[in-house]
This record gives structure tokens, sequence and C-alpha cells, in this order.
């Protein structure tokens, strides 16, 4: 249920940045759009680009490839809330063919990373999962990254190398500009990632999160305008790490099936959920589509996996590792395993 809730806060956040800029007369504050007394709300007066107005605003991917709405810029505001996800996202080609460390590039200079410091839990303290729930739906590129074998490296990579030190804090720089701000606001983004991600490290990766941790945090302890609230990674280095194996099957209810068009024709994607539960992805290296049935719930069986955690008492959800599932065989659930008797993988930890 709290993941519900999370993706309405996901949601109605995002409404509120980018669905109340659809008028010339909106004003800006902190790069987040608000509407002024006089605007007209009526239905007519919202701002819906064309089907043709928004291609040839997507396809200027192709020329600058960089995000053609963004705060500041000529369209920012013009578009409501769908538009801009969809205009933002490359279009398909052109995002498989760019390099990862361009795709990191891109996604440390997201237009969305400012809406990260407006979603709160229910501690009062800034819920940076929201953030990157809301990037897992709506971001291309952050999804691609994650897909990538090198795509985690090369986000690691991108903030261990991101310029900010000792002197950058002392001399409180993220106040002196707004591309300051955005470097503020990308370091932020690379330590929280680290903080929630690194239960889906390799362990490759997760040797290099432990080097940029300890370079990290002999910044970022030695200044007391490092806050905690945004950077706070000191203790993930404390573990010596572990290793999570999941096998065996799970119950899983099939909501929509699509053409996997990042692999080969013919191949199907599997939209999938546990009970009460967000949906996740399963691929399948053949055409489901006569074979899996939308709203049907089936026991899936798939081929053992280890991922590395850096904490044995916070085991992810196999749905977090999603795109390492390979599933080996399926059938129709019985009713004794829907619903809340409904079958878990099999989980064990072992020390590295």
């Amino acid at each position: 249920m709290k993941k519900y809730i999370n993706v309405f806060l996901i949601i109605l956040c995002s409404f509120l940045i980018f669905g109340c800029g659809s008028s010339e007369n909106s004003t800006v504050d902190n790069g987040n759009v608000a509407l002024t007394e006089n605007e007209d709300t009526t239905p007519e007066a919202e701002s819906v680009s064309s089907p043709s107005e928004e291609t040839s605003l997507k396809d200027t991917w192709y020329e600058t490839r960089y995000y053609p709405i963004y705060p500041g810029n000529d369209e920012w505001g013009k578009h409501n809330m769908d538009e801009v996800f969809d205009i933002n996202n490359p279009p398909s080609d052109l995002l498989d063919s760019m390099p990862s460390d361009e795709l990191a590039d891109l996604l440390f200079a997201s237009p969305y990373l400012e809406q990260m410091l407006t979603y709160y839990g229910e501690d009062g303290h800034i819920d940076y999962s929201m953030m990157f729930e809301f990037l897992e739906l709506h971001s291309d590129i952050f999804c691609e990254l994650l897909r990538r074998e090198d795509g985690i490296t090369e986000i690691l990579k991108w903030y261990q190398n991101s310029g900010v030190d000792l002197q950058w804090f002392e001399s409180e720089s993220y106040n002196s500009s707004d591309e300051e701000r955005r470097r503020f606001l990308a370091e932020i983004f690379g330590s929280q990632f680290i903080r929630s991600y690194s239960g889906l490290f390799t362990k490759e990766e997760f040797e290099l999160a432990k080097q940029i941790i300890a370079e990290k945090n002999d910044i970022y302890l030695e200044v007391p305008n490092a806050d905690g609230e945004y950077f706070n990674i000191s203790d993930i280095d404390n573990h010596d790490g572990y290793v999570v194996e999941y096998s065996g099957s799970f119950t899983a209810t099939v909501e929509e099936l699509i053409p996997d068009y990042c692999a080969l024709p013919g191949n199907t994607i599997a939209v999938v959920h546990f009970f009460q539960d967000m949906p996740f992805l399963l691929r399948f290296d053949e055409d489901m589509s006569d074979k899996l049935i939308k709203g049907e719930t089936y026991v899936f069986e798939f081929k053992p996996f280890e991922v590395e955690i850096p904490d044995e008492k916070n085991i992810p959800s196999i749905s977090a590792h999603m795109y390492s599932i390979v599933i080996i065989g399926y059938r129709v659930a019985e009713e004794d395993e829907t619903g809340l008797n409904e079958i878990a993988p099999t989980t064990e930890v072992k020390a590295l």
C-alpha cells in the first residue's frame, strides 16, 4: 500500500511541477512553474501540443543530443506533463546508439533533478526512493543505463569525477549560479544512487562504489555544509558485503504484453506484478502474445542468480533485479498460490 501512495505522490509532484506551467503567464520559482492569479485555468486554455509539434520537437534530439525541454528554455512551461516526459525521452533508435558515458552525462543533467528535493517521507526527511521510482517510470535514459552492462559503472564514474571538492563546499559555490546549483543537485543524485542501488551492483561495481565512497567521505565529513540529509553515505562502506542468491519460482499477475524492441524481433516483455505491489518487467526470448493471458496469474520458474548487497538485513525484492530474471518455465497458478498465499522466491544470503 505504501508503494501505491508513493506512486500517487510522484504523479502529484510531477503534475505540480510540469502540469501547472502551461501558460505564458506563468512564473518560475526555484525551477518549478506555478500559476499566476490571473491565469485562465479552463480546459480550453490548457496548452496541449499537436502530434506533429510533439514529433518535430522530439526529433531535435538527433541534432542537439540533449533534452528539448528544460528549465529556462523557450519550451519550458508550454507542455503538459505527459508531453514533457515523451519529448524528453530520446527516440528509441538514437537511445540505442548513444554510448553509456553520453547517457550518464544526460542523466546528471536531467531537468527533473530539482524535484528530487520535493519528496518527503513520513519521518519528515527526504525520501529519495520516490525520485528513483519516478525516473524508472519516466526516464528511458535512466532505465537504459540500468539495463546496460556498463551503465551503472558509467553513472558511478560520472559521480566520482563530478569536480566537487572541499574548496567547492567551503566557498559555497552551489549558491553562485544556476550551473553550480545543478552541480549540487547532481552530487546529491550520485550519492543517493549508491545508497539506493548498491544492492544491484556487481562485485566490480561495488568495489568501484567503495572507492568512490572513501573519496567522497574525505570531502563530506570535513565540511559542515555537506548536509547529511543530502550526502549520507558515510556508513555504506562499513559493510564487508554479502551475496544473495534468488532461486525457485514466484507468483505474478500479467498486466500487459508488449514487443521487446531492445531485443530480437518477436521477443516479448510481460508487465507483471506481485499481489498489491508495483509492476515490473519479465523478458522472454519468444513471442508470448498467444501463450500468456492478460489478467491471468501464473507461477514463473526462473534460473537461479546471485547479486551482491551491502546489508544482509535489507534484501531487495527480486523485482528490483528484473533484468537478471531468466524465466525457464511457467504455469497457471492454483487458487491457493495467489493473493496473500502467493509463492515467493527463495533467498539465501552469504557473506563475501
